[in-house]
């Protein structure tokens, strides 16, 4: 049975939603029954748009490996009329979602394509409707949560993609309710949660956090607090460091980190706080990370369902976020705050009564978040559509 798998991630600057597909397919490519091909799209910016926006050319690779697993890289352009048309009006081109559909004769001769975002969704009901191929589609978040209700051509093609689909996956239920709300006819859906896998992410004895500590320089004396994402609007950045330094007035023996890309240093460039900005790190590191931390910290305005959480919470670290999408199904609601007026004033306080127990580690992860038995139930659905 021959599985095609689409994914549009930036493989050079690997993120959550690259994680949470990657874990998956470490253990479909297990199944022997399977054979699994991994296709990564992404865009690039022709040579006006690269002079205007002050860009480098992207390095266009035709592979890349991650844990041995391979990804074939293929690419579709945007012009300089989608750049203007995107940064001026926020208007999405049909030229532009059209380019991605000249690779859909590459995917004639499978039996089932799995895709994880709207452009390779496209490409999926394109594929569909040329060689009567089904597909199965993994909604991740932010392209359902936010992209569809800030432009509405892709509200439109969201809805297509979502009703043309054999079925839907998404990672949170509050996902899924959105989604139908978007799609313009009843559709085929279920949840599927992201997972963690256990035997990466687990929570380490003692000695073993001390001797990682020491590697990392951090200080555990003191109480360590991380955010972990990239300087994103949707993760509420601007707020952490009023967050940091409501916490630090109350609290001299903490320490914050800040690991991830993006401007965050010019955020506190005037506020006297000790932190550091690790930049971005490799995932095979991140549990030691996790594990050097007392609380992480996501304070986001929307998400589907994190892995900050999942993998924060599989290391033992304490984690408060807000109540959005599945968060407070893993962390637990006592963990969250709703997104009020009151909600920056809430989530110090909520951090600052976590700070004054010192040391208790967070509720330990559900095992319906293992991604073993996860991949197990997707596989399911997609043995059926695929027979």
């Amino acid at each position: 049975m021959k599985i095609c798998v689409l994914l549009e991630c930036n493989l050079s600057h690997l993120r959550g939603t690259f994680m949470a597909i990657h874990n998956r397919m470490k253990y479909y490519m297990k199944d022997s029954s399977l054979e699994v091909s991994l296709y990564n799209f992404r865009h690039y910016y022709d040579t006006l748009s690269n002079l205007v926006k002050g860009n480098k050319p992207i390095e266009k690779k035709n592979d890349f490996y991650y844990e041995g697993i391979h990804y074939h890289c293929l690419y579709y352009k945007r012009s300089y009329i989608d750049y203007i048309c995107r940064s001026i009006s926020n208007y999405q081109t049909t030229i532009e979602v059209g380019r991605i559909k000249q690779y859909s004769n590459l995917f004639r001769d499978y039996n089932l394509i799995f895709a994880h975002s709207l452009y390779t969704g496209l490409l999926a009901a394109d594929i569909k409707n040329k060689y009567d191929i089904p597909y199965v589609m993994m909604w991740h978040g932010s392209s359902i949560h936010t992209a569809p209700f800030k432009n509405k051509t892709i509200y439109k093609l969201t809805s297509k993609v979502l009703t043309e689909s054999n079925h839907n996956f998404f990672v949170s239920k509050e996902l899924m309710d959105t989604a139908e709300m978007i799609a313009s006819n009843s559709i085929s859906k279920s949840v599927s949660l992201n997972g963690v896998d256990t035997e990466e992410f687990y929570r380490y004895k003692d000695d073993r956090i001390s001797s990682v500590s020491k590697k990392l320089l951090v200080d555990r004396s003191l109480f360590n607090i991380a955010f972990i994402g990239n300087y994103l609007p949707i993760k509420n950045v601007q707020y952490l460091p009023k967050l940091f330094n409501s916490i630090y007035m109350d609290y001299k023996d903490t320490f914050f980190h800040i690991i991830g890309t993006g401007p965050f240093k010019e955020d506190f460039a005037n506020i006297n706080l000790p932190v550091r900005f690790w930049g971005n790190q490799r995932p095979s590191d991140m549990p030691d990370i996790y594990n050097c931390m007392d609380l992480i910290v996501q304070p986001s305005f929307n998400e589907g369902l994190p892995m900050t959480c999942l993998e924060s919470l599989a290391c033992g670290t304490s984690y408060i976020g807000s109540r959005v999408g599945g968060i407070a199904d893993v962390a637990g609601v006592d963990n969250t705050i709703p997104v009020t007026p009151s909600f920056e004033e809430d989530f110090a306080k909520k951090c600052k009564a976590m700070i004054s127990q010192k040391n208790i580690l967070a509720t330990h992860l559900n095992n319906k978040y293992e991604i073993k038995r996860i991949v197990n139930t997707e596989l399911k659905v997609i043995k059926r559509l695929s027979n």
